[in-house]
């Protein structure tokens, strides 16, 4: 089994609802910062802006925003962290919500789950934590919307970027599932054009399903 330090970080990694109360050190900042701008924006623009807030009476404020779009007043949202890191899209791009999306993704370790619209946009459906979590909802994707449903007897076809072992589950797990399937789940790259704005680790399913409504 392949293994190196990345993907067992990856493994590794939880979510926390308590922080101590000492700050995150700059250096330890700075790399949590720049792993958000490996994210990937549309036509690789990068326009998403981090803003790491550490001011108390700043973060009570932010807090107590976000406690109210919540419609929990009276929440501690942010769980006391010291640190808050505020990402900021640029509404003007067609591509904002996206970009926004997949920069937080990268500093949480977040898988987006998104699909092809009817208008033929790419739409972010789901923010999944975790590799495990998402393939199987991308899986359950297939089941609600496939043609016949678990009786999908059609093609089904894999694109990945730079993530071959993903892909082999996602087809593992749709072959078990699928067993009127038309021959194997084939496996390709996705292009050059494509992967450039995806970045590595995309693996995308493609099979004859209901009409897009939305």
């Amino acid at each position: 089994m392949l293994k190196n330090e990345t993907l067992e970080t990856l493994k590794a990694r939880r979510s926390c609802r308590d922080f101590k109360s000492e700050q995150i050190r700059d250096e330890e900042l700075d790399a949590i910062l720049e792993a958000g701008t490996y994210a990937p924006t549309g036509m690789g623009k990068q326009s998403p802006i981090m803003i790491a807030v550490q001011n108390k009476d700043d973060i009570a404020e932010l807090e107590r925003i976000n406690a109210e779009i919540f419609g929990k007043p009276d929440s501690n949202p942010f769980y006391g962290a010291p640190t808050v890191i505020v990402v900021l899209a640029d509404a003007d791009r067609p591509t904002a919500v996206y970009d926004g999306s997949l920069v937080m993704g990268n500093l949480l370790n977040i898988c987006p789950l998104l699909n092809v619209n009817n208008e033929g946009k790419l739409i972010p459906r789901k923010k999944i934590r975790g590799k495990k979590k998402v393939i199987d909802e991308i899986v359950k994707c297939m089941e609600e919307h496939a043609d016949n449903g678990i009786n999908y007897n059609g093609k089904c076809f894999i694109s990945q970027s730079a993530c071959l072992e993903d892909a082999k589950k996602v087809s593992a797990l749709v072959e078990e599932k699928f067993k009127n399937l038309n021959g194997n789940v084939v496996i390709n790259n996705i292009g050059t054009v494509i992967g450039s704005h995806t970045g590595p680790g995309t693996v995308a399913l493609f099979f004859w399903g209901d009409e897009r409504t939305e």
